[in-house]
Parts: C-alpha cells; sequence; structure tokens
C-alpha cells in the first residue's frame, strides 16, 4: 500500500520539471511525456498518471501528443483494456479520448474509431457505453466537418486552376510579343559611313551629293564644252599682221 502510494509521488517528482502549474505537459517536454507511455508496458501506474497529465495538457500540446506518438499508444493501451476488461481503466482512457483534439488525420490513422463504436453498440458497463457514445459523435462531426472542409478546398483549388490556365496563356502571348518587340529595337544598324580609323577630320571630310546637284554639274560642264566649241581659239601658226603706226614727235 505504502509502495502504491510512493510510487506515483515518486514519479510526478521525477517529472515534475516537465509539468505546467495546471499539471499538464509543456509543449517542449512532449517527447519525455511520450517517451514515459512506451515505456509503461503493462503497468498501470505510469499508464493512469500518464493519462492525468494529458488530461491537464493544453488542447495544442494534446495536439501535439498524438502527432508525435501518443495517439498509437493510446491504441495499445484501449485494446490490452478491451481484452481484459478491464472498465476502471478503460473508462479514464474513454475521458481522455473525450477531450483529445482529433481531427481526420488521426481518426483514419488505425482501428480506434471502430473499436470505440463497438463499445456502443456490446457493452454492458453504462458508463462506459455512455462516454462512447458521446466519443463516437463527436468524432461523426468532426469526420463531417473535415471532410467538408477537404471537398471545398479541393474545388478552390480546381477553380482556380481552371481560371489560371488562360491567364497563363495571355501571359506567354504577351511576353512573346514583348521579346519580339524587343528584338526589333536592338537590331544594330550599320552607319552610313565607313569606319575610320579616328584620326581624321571630319570637317575636310567630303560631303555626300545628291542626285539633283550632280545632275546639275553635269549640265554645266555640258553647257560650257558647247561654249567653246563654238569659239576655237586660232593656232599659233596662223599669220600675225601688223600694221605701222607714226612714229612719236619728240623723237
Amino acid at each position: 500500500m505504502n509502495l502504491a502510494v510512493t510510487e506515483p509521488t515518486r514519479l510526478l517528482e521525477a517529472y515534475s520539471e516537465h509539468l505546467t502549474d495546471s499539471g499538464g505537459i509543456m509543449q517542449q517536454s512532449v517527447s519525455a511525456l511520450v517517451e514515459l507511455m512506451s515505456s509503461a508496458n503493462r503497468k498501470l501506474v505510469p499508464k493512469c498518471i500518464s493519462l492525468c497529465i494529458i488530461a491537464s495538457s493544453s488542447p495544442e500540446t494534446q495536439f501535439q501528443l498524438c502527432k508525435d506518438g501518443a495517439w498509437e499508444i493510446l491504441l495499445k493501451w484501449l485494446q490490452e483494456a478491451l481484452k481484459e476488461d478491464n472498465y476502471a481503466f478503460l473508462l479514464e482512457l474513454l475521458k481522455v479520448y473525450l477531450l483529445l483534439p482529433v481531427r481526420l488525420e488521426q481518426l483514419t490513422q488505425n482501428v480506434c474509431p471502430k473499436l470505440i463504436n463497438s463499445l456502443t453498440k456490446r457493452c454492458d458497463h453504462e458508463e462506459v457505453k455512455s462516454v462512447a457514445v458521446d466519443i463516437v459523435k463527436k468524432w461523426k462531426d468532426v469526420i463531417s466537418s473535415d471532410s467538408r472542409h477537404l471537398v471545398s478546398n479541393h474545388v478552390k483549388r480546381k477553380k482556380i486552376e481552371t481560371e489560371a490556365k488562360p491567364c497563363n496563356t495571355d501571359v506567354h502571348s504577351h511576353d512573346t510579343l514583348k521579346d519580339e518587340k524587343k528584338r526589333r529595337t536592338t537590331v544594330k544598324i550599320p552607319p552610313n559611313n565607313m569606319r575610320t580609323a579616328g584620326m581624321e577630320d571630319t570637317s575636310t571630310q567630303a560631303q555626300p551629293k545628291s542626285r539633283s546637284d550632280i545632275l546639275a554639274k553635269r549640265s554645266k560642264i555640258d553647257s560650257d564644252n558647247c561654249l567653246t566649241s563654238e569659239f576655237p581659239i586660232e593656232s599659233f601658226h596662223q599669220k600675225i599682221t601688223v600694221t605701222p603706226t607714226e612714229p612719236r614727235k619728240g623723237f
């Protein structure tokens, strides 16, 4: 008897640094409680202490416990209690199940919901049966709510994907047109003048003449040639006649 009282006390003292003021497990000490549950085997004392700690923990910590392995350990304890017809422990275990903030993900992981649902139909213990009924009712609501949420998210995702397809096509077309314009504007145009060595005086370089200037100059040259041909220059061999003049007075 003394051992039965002393052992839980020593166990609680050993885990006191992991507990909150309300007796629940701290968020950062979840792994320590999971380790205690794993090492319980068939001993009722660590099992009952673990159930008390879980029941006193916050919903967020309870959810984390289920994700980190406590959900599977509780199933093992449930199967053992059903096999041994240990209704006292089974009742405490079901009360913890009723508190857990489980979601559809946990309820589809193992046969725990199926086992508890069976208690609502063929259990002679009225209190156990009553708690099992409450659990099944709560979990059915969770399944219904989460299922609708999943369907709604699936529909929204499909709608977004459908609306995004033509948008992506327009963006692709816009990008293609933009690239084409960019290619047009970035094509290098060769300079009109040939590249020089950079030492020439640009002011003395000959300026290109238009076609009209060239034709006008050519017409002027042709006109000058015509005038020259009408008045030919006499040859140096032509005889020149000199008429003598009177001598000046005074000589």
